[in-house]
């Protein structure tokens, strides 16, 4: 880390991502403690993911929150905090694209009328709705992520920008898939 620091102060800031697990919270911290020397005040941030939702944050990150306190890096319940959901693994049950389906490109409701609509068996069509499910947790999450990436101070990028670097054309991508 030495050899980076220089490299490292030109980051606007470096985002830890911790789960509540064991491994994850040793891992971060010791992120923090290497990362911590090569960086500003107000630099290093962390991200705690997956937050059992029946426990509060300081319990599931007791380590984390202890270590953040000692060291005072930052006021650990200043650090956001992604409640584990049931919509991540049905989204990726379903093959649902996160980035897509939050900026609209894939439209799931309409790939199930249309199924409906050509009389698909009741075996598709009850997979299909299941992925529509699937695909509107998914989206009922987003001012989550957005007060997140807010508090973290990250940009976020327009649909129109996103679409652009992607190569997405009129709700499919420019390779035509």
């Amino acid at each position: 880390m030495r050899e980076a620091r220089g490299t490292l102060q030109e980051l606007s800031r470096a985002i830890i991502v911790i789960s509540s697990s064991e491994e994850s919270q040793q891992q971060g911290i010791g992120l923090m403690d290497m990362l911590s020397p090569a960086l500003e005040a107000g630099q290093l941030r962390t991200m705690l993911v997956e937050c059992p939702p029946e426990v509060s944050p300081e319990v599931a990150y007791e380590r984390v929150f202890h270590h953040m306190r000692e060291r005072q890096t930052v006021t650990p319940e200043e650090e956001p905090v992604l409640y584990a959901a049931r919509a991540f693994q049905n989204a990726h049950d379903h093959k649902l694209d996160f980035a897509s389906l939050l900026h609209g490109v894939i439209d799931v409701e309409s790939e199930f009328v249309l199924a409906r609509e050509q009389g698909a068996s009741a075996k598709r069509l009850r997979n299909l709705a299941r992925r529509v499910m699937a695909a509107r947790s998914v989206v009922a999450m987003v001012p989550e992520y957005r007060r997140a990436f807010d508090s973290l101070g990250l940009n976020r990028i327009s649909t129109e920008e996103w679409q652009t670097r992607r190569g997405v054309i009129a709700g499919r991508s420019a390779s035509g898939s």
